[in-house]
């Protein structure tokens, strides 16, 4: 659904979770968000005004702001103003990667030279510990297993979404044309 349409039911939202805060008030003990945006205001005023401790894990695109390709909560004023007040009021941050809290980004030049929610997010001095995704290197490797020469695989995004353009599924599809020797696979 369009961003103006969802907005209509904030409302709701916001008094379904009230009454799960109020209900469960006295079994917690800790507040954990993944991502943060609007649906982080209200943790945070109740971990405030009760002594809880609120943790958001940072995934992504509330760290990044990249106007060429429509990518980042930053690029919405009131969306950022809620993301800045949850970072700033929340007990801890737990980015899935060191680079979300701030890095030098100069991989294309439509991004800003820097890029995390430290650049973003002035004046963020809640402390991060970085958690990573839950990766595991050594369960992922080559087995010997014989690979068919040339033959790529990726999963894509759907069409009609704002991703396909963000994750490279349109590119991956323009360089199947191109190297027609290959063989491509989209999930």
């Amino acid at each position: 659904l369009p961003f103006c349409v969802k907005l209509k039911y904030y409302p709701f939202e916001f008094l379904i979770q009230l009454k799960c805060f109020l209900v469960n008030l006295n079994r917690n003990t800790i507040i954990v968000c993944r991502f943060a945006g609007f649906h982080t205001i209200l943790p945070v005023i109740v971990g405030k005004l009760f002594s809880i401790k609120v943790n958001i894990i940072l995934g992504g695109t509330e760290c990044h702001k990249f106007p060429s390709i429509n990518y980042g909560a930053y690029l919405r004023y009131f969306y950022s103003l809620a993301i800045k007040i949850s970072l700033r009021n929340a007990s801890l941050l737990l980015p899935v990667h060191q680079s979300l809290m701030d890095c030098k980004y100069d991989y294309d030049s439509s991004g800003a030279p820097r890029q995390g929610c430290k650049v973003f997010c002035e004046n963020l001095n809640t402390p991060f510990v970085v958690i990573n995704n839950g990766y595991d290197g050594n369960s992922f490797y080559y087995t010997g297993t014989p690979r068919v020469a040339n033959s790529f695989i990726s999963v894509a995004n759907n069409y009609n979404g704002g991703e396909y353009f963000r994750k490279g599924t349109d590119l991956i599809i323009e360089i199947a044309k191109q190297l027609s020797h290959c063989s491509f696979t989209l999930i």
